[in-house]
């Protein structure tokens, strides 16, 4: 069950490495499989998503096309939604991690 939901603002750093400099990955309408995600989707690159029983840094996925930095966007919110236990949840058809409270 969800025990938090949370919320953070980034700023990029463009003179940091794209992976680094904070910018939001844009996964495309469509990009892992059809309906998968159901619509354009913005995630920070540290954040994971569930494959074939793994957890993947979304930066790991990047390939210029539809999956991408989005580098019109400078600065941005984003959202956290810590479970009791570290889970997989779905966010607009995609499976990903729950919040993660490293300290």
């Amino acid at each position: 069950s969800v025990i938090w939901v949370g919320k953070a603002h980034a700023t990029v750093r463009p003179e940091l490495t794209d992976d680094e400099a904070g910018w939001p990955v844009r996964i495309l309408k469509d990009a892992i499989a059809d309906g998968v995600p159901y619509k354009d989707m913005l995630i920070t690159a540290e954040h994971c998503l569930f494959f074939e029983g793994k957890l993947v840094p979304v930066r790991m996925l990047v390939n210029g096309v539809s999956i991408f930095y989005d580098k019109s966007i400078t600065s941005y919110d984003y959202y956290h939604v810590e479970t009791e236990q570290h889970s997989v949840i779905t966010a607009d058809g995609m499976l990903t991690e729950s919040y993660l409270d490293t300290g």
